[in-house]
């Protein structure tokens, strides 16, 4: 048998029938949403969002007018993240938690020696961009010293160019890292499941966008999460401005997860080392529905959430704090934080009636059905502050029998389902006679 035999031999015993592709951040370019017993995507193909992944099987499109689009996993990765077949294998198999077999393992590739030779280069320039810091952001030394540990400096193409060995020159502009809109930027950086670098870049001018992202960098694996001590608390929030920020402030373990919500491979990998997240989010719309989000995917893995939420109306975010001198203000924000329960409420009250998310009322009370007991109380109380009365039980049933006289009871049920997070079960009386 030839080892390409045996690698596919591996793969369909030990890796395929245990892999969750978009639980494991592979898919996270398609945008997946969970429906039922699989994810609906956009499909690779068409682009429209009628395609569908069942974990452990394939990608479909099953759009009306017949794209016929479908592939495997094997075959995704291949084509459309020009994966070779060695990082596809090692990429799967991290995925499942299982060590590649051994002809497939070894050294870095020159993608990403390339990459750590550019970034050693940002690194070694980050002492130009401190008066800006300075002037643009208000960093004081020592907190220029603590982005020191963190962050780099992009000064032009040329410098970069020159101090690279000329033998890396063709897989760094392959790489992208010889385009003038990287020039003048604070550098971030952390490692991808690829093994190679994402990086967040932003600008210290005029220049925009501000931020620039590395393309095809998934939201695997959050920002700095490798500098987190394990078993320990970890503190969330959205961009690496903030993680600074809240460090400066005198937090630790800080992660940044890069918008309002955590997504399934980012629950999944922080699940292996820690149990308690502290998220900060906006009061907003858009980050109490992130808040839905964050439940809904963190329940899967026993993670326990509690939430810090700045009031919307003030439009600050946690680098305004630190900016302005309000450490005090924010120190009371995370004392009076809200528990999983609470903050799931807080979203029930604000979000259930907006005409923009019709369907969030049902999610949330889905979501709320997975709490435990002591966690769904705290909804209730949340509830009751608000002056709504939830009878979950009664409105389910009196829906119920509206919706059989159109539907199956199954179908019926489904609906139920989807907008209370409960299970009718309707049982025939027995004759005694």
């Amino acid at each position: 048998m030839s080892s390409e035999e045996d690698i596919g031999s591996f793969l369909e015993q030990r890796v395929w029938p245990e892999l969750d592709a978009v639980a494991s951040g592979l898919l996270e370019e398609l945008k997946p949403q969970r429906n039922g017993n699989s994810y609906k995507l956009a499909c690779p193909s068409c682009g429209k969002r009628r395609a569908y992944y069942y974990p452990t099987k394939a990608i479909k499109c099953n759009r009306i007018d017949s794209c016929g689009y479908a592939s495997s996993i094997w075959s995704y990765l291949l084509e459309h993240q020009n994966l070779s077949r060695k990082e596809v294998v090692q990429t799967v198999c991290r995925a499942v938690g299982i060590d590649p077999p051994d002809s497939t393992s070894p050294k870095p590739s020159k993608s990403t020696s390339t990459d750590y030779q550019v970034i050693r280069i940002l690194q070694e320039n980050f002492g130009r961009c401190s008066k800006a810091l300075h002037e643009k952001w208000s960093y004081t030394d020592d907190q220029i010293s603590l982005l020191s540990k963190f962050c780099g400096y992009y000064p032009t193409v040329e410098e970069v160019r020159s101090k690279l060995p000329a033998s890396l020159h063709a897989e760094a502009e392959r790489l992208g890292w010889f385009k003038p809109s990287l020039e003048n930027r604070l550098f971030g950086w952390w490692k991808q499941p690829s093994g190679s670098a994402g990086y967040w870049a932003r600008s210290l001018g005029d220049a925009e966008p501000k931020y620039l992202f590395r393309s095809g960098m998934k939201k695997t694996i959050p920002y700095l999460a490798s500098e987190a001590s394990p078993s320990s608390r970890l503190m969330a929030v959205e961009g690496a401005r903030d993680v600074f920020a809240l460090k400066m402030m005198g937090f630790k373990n800080v992660i940044g997860v890069g918008g309002a919500m955590f997504n399934l491979a980012q629950c999944r990998y922080i699940a292996d080392t820690h149990h308690h997240v502290i998220h900060v989010v906006d009061g907003d719309l858009a980050g109490l529905k992130g808040i839905v989000q964050t439940l809904e995917n963190a329940l899967e893995f026993g993670l326990k959430f509690e939430f810090v939420i700045i009031p919307s109306e003030s439009g600050d975010d946690p680098d305004d704090y630190r900016r302005n001198g309000n450490h005090d203000d924010f120190h009371r924000l995370y004392a009076n934080r809200l528990s999983a329960g609470s903050a799931l409420g807080l979203a029930y009250a604000k979000l259930s009636s907006e005409a923009k998310f019709p369907d969030m009322a049902g999610k949330i009370l889905s979501v709320r059905a997975s709490l435990p007991p002591g966690e769904r109380q705290n909804f209730d109380v949340v509830l009751r502050q608000f002056g709504i009365a939830l009878q979950v039980e009664k409105e389910a049933i009196d829906d119920l029998s509206k919706l059989l006289c159109y539907f199956s009871l199954e179908e019926a049920n489904s609906l139920i389902a989807k907008r209370y997070g409960i299970s009718i079960e309707i049982i025939k009386a027995q004759d005694d006679g």
